[in-house]
């Protein structure tokens, strides 16, 4: 409450009033000279709060206190409100104890600052024992720094609410809202609102064509992107002729421009803007903006040093673990050849020596797996109200199923129905890389 004027005089001449030790005023004084202390509150003696010393106190309705029951008196009492922040370490194996699998179960909330061996004890009995050693639960908590976890490292990120209501992070402080919220036998925990972590970055060095590097992290689900920062040297960038100090390098995005250089008038410009046309230290634009003593003509030549982000896309040139098939097998690592493999090639298998001997099309890096399969063709039919393939011969696995028509790719394991049907034969399927 906003303090009255009464006691905003009282507390200015309790600053001067050096003799108040031993009175409520002073013993006030001196709690509030505690910067963490928010208020105090005086108990003296005859205090309808004063329960301690025994005493019992009736208040009227009109103010006036009458003692019913006189105890042994002598005590004071002070109630401190106040606030010390202090940086605590907590740690904690996780387990599931909700025994679904899901982290982010309620049941999965880790309580902060508990002292050991207090876990299971009602507040009352946490209490009492806490007063009694003086030692008290790290509790209330205004906001948790970081979280590491020991293999996945500080790469936990706290919740986050965009202008869209799109939900990112890994965790939320949940504040206490019972009857014990901030005391320090309060329950401020740790909720875990995902189960994965995203957008862990890592330095690799891309080893051998076609191979598969290895990753710090285990237990990956998917590989959103892969990006190679490439330097450009004496690059011949265009000015813009609608406004010379404009310049418009040739790939992008990009970030560090280092130099500008007209060759043609030996000038070296200063590059006033890394990213005119949006924020950050990444331009997606490729456009910048020099100043000097003479601005480059359009048909000037230019030497621009810079950083491009070679950006490599997760469909098409790598495994990127969640979207695609890989012929190889993939674990906590980066597959460069995904894009390279020829899959289900037809070869004859001809009789050379004691072996078998097949010619591809392509050069190849490695052979991933050679497999006999049967092939059949015919026509599709109605079956139990949906179109479907009719064979005589036990199926076990459909690779594919191909219009003849147009080479298109009909099989879908989800949608289509597989029945047995008529004729087939042999053939060999390699798996190749292409070199």
């Amino acid at each position: 409450d906003v303090e009255n004027d009464a006691a905003f005089r009282n507390r200015v001449f309790a600053i001067f009033s050096g003799a108040n030790t031993g009175t409520a005023l002073g013993y006030s004084n001196a709690a509030l000279a505690d910067p963490s202390v928010i208020d105090a509150e005086v108990i003296e003696p005859g205090d309808d709060l004063m329960i301690r010393d025994g005493t019992e106190v009736v208040v009227a309705e009109d103010g006036t206190r009458t003692i019913i029951s006189e105890g042994t008196g002598g005590k004071v009492d002070i109630y401190i409100f106040g606030t010390r922040i202090q940086e605590v370490i907590d740690s904690y194996i996780f387990r599931d104890l909700s025994n679904t699998g899901d982290p982010t179960n309620i049941a999965n909330n880790f309580v902060l600052g508990q002292i050991a061996g207090d876990e299971n004890k009602t507040v009352i009995r946490k209490r009492l024992d806490n007063l009694e050693s003086g030692a008290l639960p790290s509790q209330p908590v205004n906001s948790i720094i970081s979280i590491s976890g020991s293999l996945s490292g500080g790469n936990f990120a706290e919740k986050q609410t965009d202008g869209l209501g799109r939900v990112t992070g890994n965790f939320e402080l949940l504040k206490d809202t019972g009857s014990f919220a901030g005391s320090p036998w309060g329950f401020d925990a740790i909720s875990w609102i995902s189960d994965r972590i995203s957008r862990l970055a890592e330095d690799k060095t891309k080893v051998a064509f076609n191979g598969q590097d290895p990753l710090s992290f285990t237990d990956l689900l998917e590989i959103q992107d892969a990006q190679q920062t490439v330097p450009v040297v004496n690059e011949n960038s265009t000015v813009n002729p609608a406004d010379r100090s404009s310049i418009q390098l040739a790939h992008f995005p990009i970030k560090n421009v280092t130099r500008v250089l007209n060759v043609t008038t030996g000038e070296r410009y200063v590059i006033s803007s890394q990213n005119p046309d949006g924020d950050g230290t990444v331009n997606d634009t490729g456009r910048i903006v020099v100043t000097g003593q003479s601005l480059p003509a359009v048909s000037d030549t230019l030497q621009v040093d810079y950083t491009w982000i070679l950006g490599f896309d997760p469909t098409f040139d790598f495994d990127n673990r969640l979207t695609t098939t890989n012929p190889r097998t993939v674990r906590d690592s980066i597959d460069w050849g995904f894009s390279n493999a020829v899959r289900r090639e037809r070869v004859t298998l001809i009789s050379s020596g004691s072996s078998l001997q097949a010619t591809v099309t392509h050069p190849i890096t490695a052979v991933i797996s050679v497999n006999i399969f049967v092939e059949d063709t015919g026509a599709l039919t109605l079956s139990s109200g949906r179109l479907s393939f009719i064979s005589s011969q036990t199926v076990s696995n459909v690779v594919s199923i191909v219009r003849n028509s147009d080479g298109s790719e009909l099989w879908n394991t989800s949608n289509v129905l597989l029945v047995d049907k008529l004729y087939f034969y042999q053939q060999i399927r390699l798996d190749l890389l292409e070199r």
